[in-house]
């Protein structure tokens, strides 16, 4: 089990979430047994891809077809950042028990040093990823996209249920920067978000193989405030629930 344990904590290191997030525990538990686990460079822009292959294995459903310990977890992670995949590792489907499992899972004092040691290991190369990623500003290493400058912070609003307005998205990679400053603009007060990064599955994260930027109102406690605001805006600006378990598909219905 602590395998698993150790592949969420990477997941955490390399992008600055979870793997699953929802609305309460039991949710979250739901997710972990049934879905895969995020690609972390989805996640993060720029995480090397070959860590998506670790952390599918150390999530793995089926205990056998995960690392064998937690030293192979380390070394698989240290092989991303010196042959970048050139090395294939099987992809697996994830599954995780209860976190009452993992809590009460007997203590194995032999193995603790070893475990420590892994476990140092494989933050230790994380963090050094996630401190080169996170230092170049959100450009994306592996389509050259980088992320729109502008007066405006970019927002990072949580999946927890509530409500944004959406009122334009930029998806042309040569133009991130003025389209999303001419929606700022022409919407005094907004703020925008960068689709993959916030990790909620109800927004659409790509067109194409364009990361979507999008410029919100938000984000409001409930339905009918958004649907208010919507409604104030006009235009073609739309209502999306932030969530983890409703999908891009599944649009507010403001009529």
């Amino acid at each position: 089990m602590y395998v698993y344990a150790l592949a969420c904590m990477l997941f955490q290191c390399l992008t600055g979430a979870n793997p699953f997030t929802a609305e309460n525990a039991l949710a979250v538990m739901y997710l972990h047994l049934t879905n895969e686990p995020p690609k972390p460079s989805e996640v993060r822009p720029g995480v090397p891809a070959g860590f998506g292959r670790v952390i599918a294995q150390g999530m793995a459903k089926d205990p056998e077809l995960r690392f064998a310990n937690a030293g192979d977890l380390a070394s698989a992670a240290r092989r991303v950042l010196t042959d970048r995949g050139t090395k294939q590792m099987p992809v697996v489907a994830p599954e995780i028990p209860s976190a009452a499992v993992v809590a009460a899972e007997p203590a194995r004092p032999r193995r603790q040093g070893r475990l420590a040691v892994a476990a140092a290991v494989v933050v230790a190369v994380a963090l050094g990823v996630a401190a080169v990623i996170w230092s170049q500003s959100g450009r994306t290493q592996e389509t050259g996209q980088s992320a729109p400058s502008s007066p405006t912070p970019i927002d990072n609003p949580a999946c927890d249920g509530r409500y944004i307005v959406i009122v334009g998205s930029a998806v042309n990679p040569a133009a991130y920067a003025k389209d999303v400053q001419k929606f700022l603009d022409l919407n005094p007060g907004a703020k925008y978000l960068h689709a993959p990064t916030t990790g909620c599955r109800s927004l659409r994260t790509h067109v194409n193989t364009a990361e979507i930027y999008s410029v919100f109102y938000g984000p409001f406690p409930d339905e009918n405030k958004a649907r208010g605001h919507r409604a104030t805006v006009g235009g073609d600006s739309f209502v999306r629930r932030l969530d983890s378990t409703s999908t891009p598909e599944r649009a507010v219905s403001c009529r």
